[in-house]
Formats: C-alpha cells, sequence, structure tokens
C-alpha cells in the first residue's frame, strides 16, 4: 500500500517494488487521487544476454527400457541423459547457440516453488523473471542403440571367431516454439562394423575394452551427425577470415570439428523456389574449393586448400562437411594355404 501525505487514502500496487517516494499529489474528485511517484523495482537481465539462436534441449525420450553395450546394459534414463549431454556440449561449442536447459527442468521449477512458499526476499524472487524463451525446441527418440559382440567357433581349427557390430538411430525435431512449425526433421543412423568398431575403443585387445568407453565414442559419432545437420540447416560452417600466409579460419571449432576434415567450399547463387508453394527452398550453390582442417580452436578452425583456387574463397563462403571413407590398411599376408580338398592347412598343422 501506498500512503500518501494529508490523507488516509491508500491505493494497492503490484510487482516487486524495492522501495518508492512519493513526488506528487492531486485529488481529482471527491472519490479519486492521483498521486506521481517514483519507484525502485528489482529488475534481473539474463547473465550473458546473446544475439545467438536460442535453442532449449527437451529431454530425450527412449523406445526400450534398456540398451546393450558389449555385456553393459544401460539404462533409458542414463543413456537418454548421457546423449543429451553431450549434445547440449557439442551444440554450444559451435559458438552459434545459447543452449537453454530444460532437462532439468523439474528441479527449477522446485526451486521456484521453494522460494514462493518461504517467502523469500523479493530479490531472490526477482530471479525467476529470468528465465530465457527459446527460439527452437530440439526434441528427440532414441529408437535404437547397441554395440555387440558376436563370435562364432570353428570346430575345424578349435578357433572363435570374434567380429563387432553397433547400431544407433536418433530420430529428432527442430520446433519453431512461436509457431510450432517443424522446421527441420531428420533421423541420425549410424551402423559401424567390426574394424570401425575397434578404432572407437582405447585398447587394441578387446579382451581389455571399457564398454562405457566404447560407447561414449559411439554416442559422440551420432552428435556430431546431428550436430552437423543442425547446424547446416541454421548456421552452416563459413569462412571467417583469409589470412595472408593462405590460412583460412572457418567459424567454428570444438568437438565437432576434428584436424583432417575435409569441407566443400560453395558461393551463393540465386533464390530457388518451390512451383507450387512458393515457399523458398534456399539458394543455388557453387562448388569452388577443397579444404582440409589443419588445426582446432575452442570457438574457431584453421585449415588449407587441398582443391581448387584459394584466389576464389573469400569470408562468408559456405562449407558443407565431405563425408570420407576411411581407408583401412591392408595386413600382411595370411599363413594359411587351401589343400586340393578344399580345407585349410594352418601354420601349426603338421
Amino acid at each position: 500500500d501506498v500512503a500518501t501525505k494529508g490523507t488516509a487514502y491508500t491505493t494497492e500496487i503490484g510487482g516487486l517494488v524495492k522501495t518508492y517516494d512519493v513526488l506528487e499529489e492531486k485529488q481529482i474528485d471527491e472519490n479519486t487521487h492521483q498521486v506521481k511517484v517514483r519507484v525502485s523495482v528489482y529488475d534481473y537481465a539474463a547473465r550473458g544476454l546473446t544475439k545467438r539462436v536460442k535453442m532449449a534441449l527437451m529431454p530425450v525420450k527412449t523406445l526400450k527400457n534398456s540398451y546393450p553395450f558389449l555385456g553393459l546394459a544401460v539404462g533409458a534414463d542414463e543413456l537418454a541423459a548421457l546423449f543429451a549431454q553431450r549434445l547440449a556440449v557439442a551444440l554450444t561449442q559451435t559458438n552459434k547457440f545459447a543452449v537453454l536447459d530444460r532437462e532439468s527442468i523439474g528441479d527449477f521449477v522446485k526451486e521456484e516453488k521453494m522460494l514462493l512458499s518461504f517467502d523469500a526476499p523479493l530479490g531472490e524472487q526477482a530471479k525467476l523473471a529470468g528465465t530465457l524463451g527459446a527460439d527452437y525446441l530440439l526434441v528427440g527418440t532414441i529408437s535404437e542403440a547397441k554395440i555387440e559382440k558376436i563370435e562364432r567357433y570353428l570346430e575345424v581349427a578349435h578357433y572363435t571367431a570374434r567380429k563387432f557390430k553397433a547400431r544407433f538411430a536418433f530420430n529428432y525435431r527442430l520446433v519453431d516454439s512461436s509457431t510450432k512449425q517443424i522446421v527441420f526433421a531428420s533421423v541420425a543412423q549410424k551402423y559401424l562394423e567390426d574394424q570401425q568398431v575397434r578404432d572407437l575403443a582405447d585398447e587394441q585387445n578387446p579382451a581389455e575394452w571399457d564398454p562405457a568407453q566404447v560407447r561414449d565414442a559411439f554416442i559422440w559419432l551420432v552428435v556430431k551427425d546431428v550436430t552437423e545437420a543442425i547446424i547446416d540447416r541454421v548456421h552452416p560452417v563459413t569462412i571467417a577470415a583469409v589470412q595472408q600466409d593462405g590460412r583460412i579460419v572457418l567459424n567454428q571449432g570444438g568437438n565437432r570439428m576434428t584436424k583432417g576434415m575435409l569441407f566443400d567450399v560453395f558461393t551463393r547463387g540465386e533464390e530457388v523456389f518451390d512451383a507450387d508453394t512458393k515457399e523458398l527452398l534456399g539458394r543455388a550453390e557453387n562448388h569452388v574449393a577443397t579444404i582440409e582442417v589443419q588445426s582446432v580452436a575452442h570457438t574457431m578452425s584453421f585449415a588449407k586448400v587441398v582443391r581448387g583456387d584459394l584466389s576464389r574463397i573469400s569470408k562468408g563462403l559456405i562449407c558443407r562437411a565431405r563425408e570420407v571413407k576411411k581407408d583401412y590398411k591392408v595386413g600382411k599376408k595370411p599363413s594359411i594355404t587351401k589343400t586340393e580338398k578344399g580345407g585349410v592347412k594352418l601354420p601349426f598343422d603338421k
């Protein structure tokens, strides 16, 4: 209540008011008073306000109760949390998104109820108004995830053949929070066989593998695919600068970028529209060069031209990651010989 001088009349005011001073009072009629006051209010602006696109990561959903990773059963909640944490890190390190945590929304609600129910100081309650709204919501479901070891005993050779397979599928949608329109939807699918799975492990001997380490390495591969797809849709990698020594600076770094990655560089052409809906589909792109990442920093990367003309590369050009098939080295010649009857003779056979 605000009590004015010279009268018992009071006026109800709302909001989180810190202090007030009555500057002027005037009676308009028998039942109305006009008061001019100076009010100090609590105003907590969100820390680290940014012009970046704000993306809220909604809790990741799953379709199964548990997922097998080399004999390690990982619960649905644990896998969802692991995936969400790594996705948040990857998106943050692109330096293009303000990533908002919605994974812990239950804890935030509890904090809000506690501050209000225990009559916390107004200054503390004012902090509740600092929650940022998202431009996009990232919603996704893990439909499949496993790494399996397949063993087959060869009785003739008294030998157990062992191979590995890995599968992961993440269905996701990028939703405009204001219109609820799906602006991008895709499925990140990853399938690895034997040597590709072996490359995930820190140790060469499968008997010494840590299932959790191999699992996490596999998750990172899927997260990188999701991040690259979203970035290409919302904020593609671009040329930030071309240095005098020929080094090319890219506008993204962190775990998403790795040394040796190849990118095709494109110039933007004319806009292309859908003939039926008249919707803008994008722009025509013209390939000018291929570059290779040489080093990676937290928020940027450095590359060199491996194909094309450096003089045609300039600030602002778009870069698309090129998928490269891994070239596995050929091992030594096997010391096994075939017999006339179609069998094989092993080195220890007499």
